[in-house]
């Protein structure tokens, strides 16, 4: 598809229904979804929107939020970045806290208690039809958490939802029978088992000092791991653990709800950042300006311009200050190279 045809964010119903061109010069080169998900509180941080900033290099969304006039019903906006050959999807629903605020407003004072009962699980209900949407259609998934505790509810939710997939695949089997779509997609209703990655924040309650040693060590003999890093690992571990106990992860990675990789980090916590807008505004501007001049490179055409986009976004995802070797401890990756790695796993085996 092309660019120029297709509007910077659109909703998913619009995407659909928009009769878009197919460019013949990139019909071989591969197209990744990867959907964003998650909940998001009213606290200063990255919310899922700017994340999609981070990304795609690009000013989406704004800064300070949306119009205070939208709705609360659950919906998915699009945003396809031509560059890297990424479709975009971003899931707002009632667990956003923008979103729930708005349906706390929409109910009267005079509401019932059947009638408000109704209403929430209306939301609840819309929630979770457009995350079998996302589990059915994208590559990779991140669910983004707005502090560094892994929710237990979602197990709960991925329970609920694997069970809600396997009544509607026969449904589903014979709406695409006649579609002109591989054998995995008719098979299995979706074209392929999708990646789940999970993206927390770190909160102000658990902070790192710069030299990365923690309180109580040896400063002369650094780790080799960050805390950060650290982190992340016990976060994987508990993760794991607490799915394959419920049985969401199991061997059969075919019939899961989702898959997460054996031997790469499927888990990335975002390092607190000081609270200084002037400067996160100076810094992300230097970056772009940097991220400028080294576009210098020749461009080609066909799966080779594929290779050669996804190798510049991993390269400028070294400039982030979380990257930096410090102590002697390994190098923590930024969020585009975290993502982009297994984003090249899907380009390059097809599926994961």
């Amino acid at each position: 598809m092309k660019e120029t045809n297709m509007c910077p964010l659109v909703s998913v119903a619009d995407l659909l229904q928009a009769e878009l061109q197919e460019d013949a010069a990139h019909r071989d080169d591969g197209l990744c979804v990867v959907g964003i998900f998650g909940k998001s509180n009213m606290q200063s941080g990255p919310p899922k929107e700017s994340i999609i900033n981070t990304l795609a290099d690009k000013h989406i969304f704004t800064l300070f939020g949306e119009p205070e006039d939208g709705t609360a019903d659950s919906h998915i906006q699009a945003f396809y970045h031509q560059e890297s050959r990424v479709l975009y999807l971003l899931l707002s629903s009632v667990c956003d806290s923008r979103q729930l605020l708005r349906a706390c407003q929409s109910l009267s004072a005079g509401t019932g208690h059947s009638d408000a009962h109704d209403f929430w699980k209306g939301l609840e209900r819309q929630h979770c039809l457009h995350l079998l949407y996302m589990f059915s259609v994208c590559h990779v998934l991140l669910l983004v958490h707005p502090n560094q505790t892994f929710d237990v509810s979602y197990d709960r939710l991925f329970r609920a939802l694997d069970a809600l997939r396997q009544k509607v695949l026969p449904l589903i089997r014979a709406v695409i029978k006649d579609c002109p779509v591989s054998k995995e997609w008719k098979v299995n209703c979706r074209p392929c088992p999708p990646r789940l990655l999970f993206v927390f924040q770190m909160n102000g309650s658990l902070k790192v000092s710069g030299n990365g040693s923690e309180s109580g060590g040896n400063p002369d003999k650094p780790k080799k791991h960050s805390p950060r890093r650290r982190l992340q690992h016990a976060l994987e571990d508990q993760i794991y653990r607490i799915f394959r106990k419920s049985r969401v992860l199991t061997n059969q990675s075919s019939n899961c709800l989702f898959t997460v990789p054996a031997n790469q980090a499927f888990v990335y916590v975002i390092p607190t950042v000081e609270e200084d807008p002037v400067g996160a505004l100076l810094g992300q501007l230097r970056s772009n300006c940097i991220l400028s001049e080294q576009d210098t490179t020749t461009t080609v055409s066909g799966p080779r311009r594929y290779q050669q986009m996804r190798r510049s976004a991993r390269q400028s995802s070294f400039g982030d200050p979380g990257s930096m070797l410090m102590g002697g401890q390994l190098v923590d990756c930024s969020l585009k190279e975290f993502l982009w790695q297994h984003v090249r796993a899907g380009a390059d085996q097809e599926r994961f």
